[in-house]
């Protein structure tokens, strides 16, 4: 008999199986789905997290840290090395920085040759590609040209040009910038320190690298700066992702492990009754946990089977407009190991669950077997059998029955409600609010290094802008509109006699006094004087009417006070003010001037910039005062931020123009930060895209999931108390009560698990800083739960069609 057993095993398992088709075909379907969200979400994410790795690291090099001044007897072979040898003037207001660097270097900062190669004698250079436009635009590789380096000629030979990146990497502005012309290592023969680019660590989280980079500057006296942009903008939306990330693969292991034990244990409900008959014919408990194996593992390769092609139609809807690579290929080695151990672990614990059910009789002869049954116990039925109201007892009795399964189906329900709501939230913020009409914001300066002495501000990096020039050319580019143009000067201060103060420049103070308290009365110089906090500074052209400032004895400004009476501003008007400024010498000691204005006209509302497309309003209080006048002085050095408007219905051309001739100009400043707005806008988009999209999967993962171990324990709960359904049919109950007494228990369990993700939901609004109103997310709550209810009620309206094709003489049959 055993011999007949072992070889029978395997079809035994499989007409087993085929007996129950709906089941089966059930349990392979749920399985499938597990597999393809827990796949889909594990390598999604890593390839997208790759994808934003790779990209950061092109932008902005692969490597943590710069380390400087540090001998090359103290530095790792995997460093990239460049020495500073000179620097040249390449126009008026640009200096470009000539060095050495090795192989190392050219690898970990990702820069591209365009054409040529890189110098190998004294006599030659390569140069990247804006620094060679504003040398010479006509300068071809192979030929020579002479250039005035540090104050000397040299005449040097073309050999390469180097793509534009200097622009995008992060610098120390008072100390170090990166080559633009790249020269051979015999220049830095003489040196006996070179700057040292540290590997960033792809093995390791951006925290991890960035902690490593703060500790490794420490080590070396703070001689060294971090790669910001690496980490502030190329990398920074891996923080959010691998949380989010996190928190659907932990959701969709416990939504799964809760819907499989669901399945399982109603699967198993009546299988004693087999297992009984099984050992009748001479079957052991051996052969029965063998069997349950083959069962299990039967419905775990098929189901695995049909998940390969869902997980590449998922896969292929997460990564729509995200993710370019192959799908097959890309990152997915990077998740093999982490999706094989979820989906061992969900084979583990399906054999688990299907060996634990046979483990349960594993000591009770044919006749308990045939006796167990599934019933409630004897204490619930007591206290319901005292109940007078009929429906209520009825529904009782219903929800006695299956509790543990019934409880399992709740839980995946209120995880499933919970993972929508958060999945939007994290969406929504990770959009930001609204949009922006700028299309380019460009900074001299990302990082500014200041102190304050004497109740001034005083700038230690150096004061880098673009000159007027440069901004002149721009405004007439053919499809511009506009330019906001911020000079700088965020080391002047302004002042205006005490006894000239208005109401409104009182309320002014008051309102940033918090910022200015550190300043006032810190000099005995300013006790006559007040100090205005939170200006805007302007320049234009003289105002009309009044003397250029090379002839009037004192120079003339306006001013733009939002709300400000017209009694005030005619008390303002004629009189002075003075701005100040206070910079630090070679030396290190701090020096500086003043100068004063006359208050030509005063308007009591906001500053205004416009043209035929826009109108931009400055709510700060605005002092305008002549441009020539403002650079010869020294007041400013030129314009530190601009913010670029363009027109609407322009064609590519015209469009790429401006973005080539925006980007060259932001090429020229190291240190500085670019931003093309409607990428950035769009890269808001694509991080709301991915959470959104991660959340979705999660959410219908959990939601059919829990609908269907509803669907199944509500049907099972019915045909539990089919027979008395029976009685109750042919006493002339409509089906509709049937029906009525079953969606009544699913909304019950409905209720409670809005009620749970309501208080979560709750704890999670209150406990952050949200960009968006309390309302929109309130919107979203009831839209969530309006999508689980209609689901639900279409589950119910299933189930009674099917109790509806059974005749009522079906229902009153007792099975033997």
């Amino acid at each position: 008999m055993s011999g007949r057993w072992r070889y029978a095993m395997v079809p035994l398992a499989f007409k087993l199986l085929m007996a129950r088709k709906k089941w089966f075909l059930t349990m392979v379907i749920s399985f499938a789905v597990v597999l393809t969200s827990v796949t889909t979400i594990l390598s999604s994410s890593r390839m997208i997290q790759g994808e934003i790795t790779r990209t950061a690291i092109e932008q902005y090099g692969q490597f943590s840290c710069v380390l400087l001044d540090k001998p090359k007897e103290q530095a790792d072979d995997s460093y990239g090395q460049f020495v500073l040898t000179g620097s040249i003037q390449v126009s008026e207001s640009r200096t470009a920085a000539i060095g050495w660097v090795n192989s190392e270097y050219m690898d970990l900062g990702h820069l591209k040759l365009t054409t040529g190669r890189l110098p190998v004698t004294d006599s030659e250079v390569a140069i990247e590609r804006h620094y060679l436009a504003l040398l010479d635009a006509d300068w071809q590789v192979g030929t020579a040209k002479q250039l005035i380096i540090d104050g000397e000629p040299r005449l040097l030979q073309l050999t390469g040009i180097v793509d534009n990146y200097s622009a995008r990497w992060s610098v120390d502005t008072r100390k170090t910038t990166f080559p633009n012309l790249f020269v051979s290592s015999v220049w830095a023969q003489s040196n006996t320190t070179s700057h040292w680019l540290i590997p960033y660590n792809q093995g390791e989280s951006p925290k991890i690298n960035e902690t490593k980079a703060y500790q490794l500057i420490n080590t070396y006296d703070r001689h060294g700066f971090i790669n910001d942009h690496l980490f502030q903008n190329g990398l920074r939306d891996l923080g959010p992702l691998a949380i989010t990330s996190v928190f659907m693969q932990t959701a969709v292991l416990i939504i799964s492990l809760l819907s499989i034990v669901t399945l399982q244990t109603f699967y198993q409900a009546k299988r004693h009754l087999k297992y009984a008959v099984l050992k009748s014919l001479g079957g052991t408990t051996g052969h029965l946990y063998k069997l349950g194996l083959l069962q299990t593992t039967f419905i775990y390769f098929i189901g695995a089977g049909l998940a390969v092609p869902l997980t590449l139609l998922l896969q292929s809807f997460m990564l729509k407009g995200i993710y370019t690579g192959n799908l097959i290929t890309g990152h997915f080695s990077d998740s093999f190991r982490s999706t094989l151990l979820w989906v061992s672990l969900l084979y583990v614990f399906m054999v688990s669950s299907s060996c634990f059910a046979i483990w349960q009789h594993r000591d009770k002869s044919m006749k308990e077997m045939l006796a167990a049954g599934t019933s409630g116990s004897s204490l619930a039925h007591g206290w319901i059998a005292a109940i007078r109201s009929f429906r209520f007892k009825q529904l009782l009795r219903q929800m006695a029955v299956y509790p543990q399964q019934t409880f399992l189906s709740f839980m995946t329900i209120t995880v499933a409600i919970i993972v929508l709501l958060f999945a939007n939230v994290f969406a929504r913020e990770a959009a930001g609010i609204g949009a922006t009409d700028i299309d380019y914001y460009l900074s001299a300066q990302e990082t500014i290094y200041s102190t304050t002495i004497d109740g001034h501000t005083v700038l230690l990096s150096q004061d880098l802008t673009y000159s007027p020039d440069e901004v002149k050319r721009l405004e007439a580019l053919n499809g511009v509109a506009l330019v906001i143009k911020e000079p700088s000067m965020q080391d002047v201060r302004l002042s205006i006699q005490r006894h000239t103060m208005t109401p409104s420049l009182q309320d002014w103070i008051a309102k940033y006094s918090s910022s200015m308290n550190h300043q006032e009365g810190t000099s005995v110089t300013y006790q006559e004087e007040v100090i205005l906090p939170n200006v805007r500074y302007m320049l234009r052209q003289p105002v009309k009417g009044s003397p250029s400032p090379e002839d009037a004895e004192v120079p003339s400004v306006m001013l733009y006070i939002q709300g400000m009476p017209v009694e005030e501003c005619e008390k303002l008007t004629g009189s002075t003010l003075k701005l100040s400024k206070s910079v630090l010498d070679e030396d290190g000691n701090p020096s500086g001037g003043s100068w004063n204005f006359l208050i030509a006209q005063v308007r009591g509302e906001p500053y205004q910039e416009s043209t035929d497309h826009y109108t931009i309003t400055h709510d700060e209080i605005t002092i305008v005062l002549d441009e020539a006048y403002a650079l010869e002085q020294g007041i400013t050095r030129g314009y530190r931020d601009l913010s670029i408007y363009t027109k609407e219905r322009l064609t590519v051309a015209e469009k790429q123009q401006i973005y080539d001739q925006v980007y060259a100009l932001a090429a020229g400043t190291p240190g500085g930060l670019f931003q093309h707005v409607p990428d950035l806008l769009q890269n808001s988009a694509r991080m709301s895209s991915i959470i959104y999209r991660l959340g979705a999967v999660t959410f219908y993962t959990a939601l059919i999931l829990s609908l269907l171990c509803l669907a199944i324990v509500m049907y099972g709960k019915y045909q539990q108390h089919r027979r008395y359904w029976g009685i109750y049919r042919s006493l002339g109950m409509r089906l509709i009560h049937i029906h009525s007494c079953l969606l009544v228990e699913m909304l019950a369990y409905f209720m409670l698990a809005a009620l749970i993700s309501a208080g979560f939901y709750a704890l999670m609004l209150l406990t952050n800083n949200l960009s968006h109103p309390t309302i929109v997310y309130m919107r979203i709550f009831v839209l969530v739960l309006s999508a689980v209810l209609t689901f639900i009620i279409g589950i119910s309206l299933l189930v009674k069609r099917r109790i509806g094709r059974e005749a009522i003489a079906a229902k009153l049959r007792i099975e033997e």
